[in-house]
């Protein structure tokens, strides 16, 4: 069974006071600029799918573990990495999404009757 605890005002204060000095005793970098896939296409003047294509090269962060997590690219970092880069293919040669193709069915398939319907 959990007993309700009851703080008093100075108590709420102290944890206040400790959990401020402790977020100004981490190290926040402020002038990290991060920016969605969306953005990053813009800035850079690439397609989203440039993007997506290259997010590991660029230093993508992933929000999350799934494969569909959401990526975020910092600025600075896009910006250094393709200057120094001479292996990410060039932006404007691969704008254009790339088409899947459909395979050919190699074997034939009974397909089910449908009800209803006049034979």
């Amino acid at each position: 069974m959990t007993v309700p605890m009851h703080l008093d005002e100075a108590s709420i204060e102290a944890v206040a006071s400790r959990v401020v000095e402790m977020l100004r005793s981490q190290s926040v970098d402020t002038d990290r600029e991060l920016v969605d896939v969306a953005e990053a296409a813009r800035r850079f003047g690439v397609s989203r799918d440039w993007v997506y294509g290259n997010a590991d090269q660029l230093g993508a962060i992933r929000l999350g573990d799934g494969p569909k997590a959401r990526l975020r690219f910092d600025v600075q970092e896009v910006e250094q990495r393709l200057a120094k880069s001479k292996r990410v293919e060039s932006p404007s040669a691969s704008t254009r999404p790339v088409r899947s193709r459909r395979r050919k069915t190699r074997e034939s398939v009974e397909l089910l009757p449908i009800r209803g319907g006049s034979t």
